[in-house]
């Protein structure tokens, strides 16, 4: 019995494992209201280097909770992407090194001091549009 019981923990530790290992998300709205584009996916996965997006919200759950979602999909189709939530309150300094004024306002960080800002409500088509700005920009 002892050895029953210690086969089905083993059992449930491997496919514990491999599902941690190969996490995916599956989206079954119609219309995958939940997704990324496919032209979103193949060009977030292909950032030929680090972009960072600095989202200037104010710390509270309610405001964050749609532009966290939105976010962390990016990071999930794209090694290169990452993100993170500054409060200009609680961190003044950083929100006037990048010209923040208002909540809201999320700025997109390439490379060599190159970013582009986008204001207002955060959307698929407005990331998506600033990370290609980014890396279609040629060194002049």
């Amino acid at each position: 019995m002892a050895a029953y019981i210690f086969v089905v923990a083993g059992l449930f530790a491997l496919v514990n494992f491999i599902s941690a290992k190969n996490y995916r998300k599956a989206d079954f709205t119609s219309g995958g209201r939940h997704s990324l584009s496919q032209q979103t996916t193949t060009l977030v996965g292909r950032l030929p280097y680090e972009i960072k997006t600095l989202a200037f919200v104010k710390d509270a759950e309610g405001a964050r909770a749609s532009n966290k979602h939105l976010l962390q999909q990016y990071e999930d189709h794209g090694k290169n992407f990452k993100w993170e939530f500054v409060d200009p309150d609680k961190k003044p300094g950083i929100a006037k090194e990048h010209g923040v004024t208002q909540y809201n306002t999320f700025v997109v960080l390439g490379r060599e001091g190159k970013k582009e800002t986008i204001t207002g409500e955060l959307s698929e088509e407005k990331l998506t549009n600033a990370l290609f700005r980014l890396i279609a920009t040629k060194d002049r």
